[in-house]
């Protein structure tokens, strides 16, 4: 990066894949959890204990932008190359890069607070151990609650901060015998705007259900 007291010239690079298969990964969590009573569970794990990640080099691409801007106008320009026509130098680099990511390990405590059969309250710390590969925030805090008015609908909401974001969340289920099917809606980022994310999910659990 260069400046001068009228103008701006910026330049950086992505590493970015072509496709959803770009590579391989396994992990191992390991977890503990006392139940008190069973209105107090408290639990503690590290997920992603034991991980790896193969990389297919041939599935990325290098972005290179460079942004020149003063108190007139600002011009953005960015080019990308596949990893074919990338020179042997960058392949290099690209390769060193893919191959120092980790899956983030994140160290846990959680805890559950029964109040009644119709009321659950749940907190949640959460710290990332070290570099890792997308590991924006680095510690969370979770607050969450689930409200039975029948044992087939649950209501949820929860609360979610970095101490420097905030994140909001709410949804429901439906439960039919073993089928239980869950919706929730969350606003990731309030204060930063990252947008709105739906999940949806239906299983199928023997016996009774919960």
């Amino acid at each position: 990066m260069s400046a001068e007291p009228l103008a701006l010239d910026v330049k950086g690079e992505l590493i970015d894949e072509e496709s959803a298969d770009a590579g391989r990964v396994w992990s191992v969590d390991l977890g503990a959890a006392v139940d008190w009573g069973g209105d107090i569970v408290v639990g503690l794990s590290l997920q992603n204990a034991l991980a790896d990640i193969s990389w297919r080099e041939e599935q990325f691409k290098l972005t290179q932008y460079t942004v020149l801007a003063d108190f007139d106008s600002t011009t953005l320009a960015d080019t990308s190359f596949a990893f074919a026509e990338l020179d042997p130098e960058d392949r290099l680099r690209v390769a060193e890069f893919l191959d120092e990511t980790d899956l983030p390990r994140r160290l846990r405590l959680s805890g559950l607070l029964r109040l009644g059969p119709a009321l659950n309250l749940s907190a949640d710390y959460e710290e990332v151990i070290g570099d890792a590969l997308r590991a924006r925030w680095q510690r969370t805090v979770a607050l969450g609650a689930e409200l039975r008015p029948a044992r087939v609908l649950p209501l949820r909401a929860g609360l979610a901060t970095d101490f420097s974001q905030l994140a909001l969340a709410g949804g429901f289920g439906l439960y039919l015998g073993p089928a239980h099917a869950d919706l929730a809606i969350g606003r990731w980022g309030i204060v930063g705007g990252d947008g709105v994310v739906v999940a949806f999910s239906l299983s199928i659990w023997p016996g009774p259900g919960y």
